[in-house]
């Protein structure tokens, strides 16, 4: 005879006596979250995500929330994803946007939409052609970049565009 086998009994035991409880207030909480109404909310959401996200996905996101949920704001949290459980944990981060090869297993993700980048540069440069790869844009160094929103650069610093 397995002498787990009575801890394990008495622990199921302990379990079901407290799962009654637990089921009505899981049930309490989605009643009196059914009748939502984002107008009227008051409350902070934290999102934790890049600086590339949060502009990218959060700007317009609080631009419409202003309109449609003034009471809700939105708290904005660098993404640090070796801290992320325990952020979520102490509720500090409700909410994270991140690519999913980055999350941890033990959080619910979902996919949210597909990214197409695309490599921009200077007609004629030298290194650029049809078919770069990306690793051999890596290794092209830094400089390659976008620098505002009317020009860019390549790694020569010349501007163009």
């Amino acid at each position: 005879m397995n002498a787990a086998r009575p801890v394990r009994r008495e622990h199921c035991r302990a379990l079901a006596s407290c799962a009654p409880a637990a089921l009505d207030q899981v049930r309490a909480t989605v009643v009196s979250h059914r009748n939502f109404d984002p107008a009227e909310a008051k409350l902070t959401v934290s999102i934790a995500c890049t600086d590339y996200l949060q502009a990218v996905v959060v700007k317009p996101l609080v631009v419409e929330l202003r309109m449609r949920a003034p009471g809700v704001r939105v708290a904005l949290r660098n993404l640090d994803v070796p801290q992320l459980d325990a952020q979520m944990a102490r509720g500090d981060v409700d909410l994270a946007l991140m690519t999913p090869q980055a999350a941890s297993p033990s959080l619910r993700t979902r996919h949210l939409f597909n990214e197409r980048y695309v490599l921009i540069g200077r007609r004629k440069h030298p290194r650029l052609r049809e078919g770069i790869t990306v690793e051999e844009f890596a290794e092209m160094g830094p400089g390659n970049c976008f620098l505002g929103r009317r020009w860019f650069c390549d790694a020569s610093g010349q501007r163009f565009g």
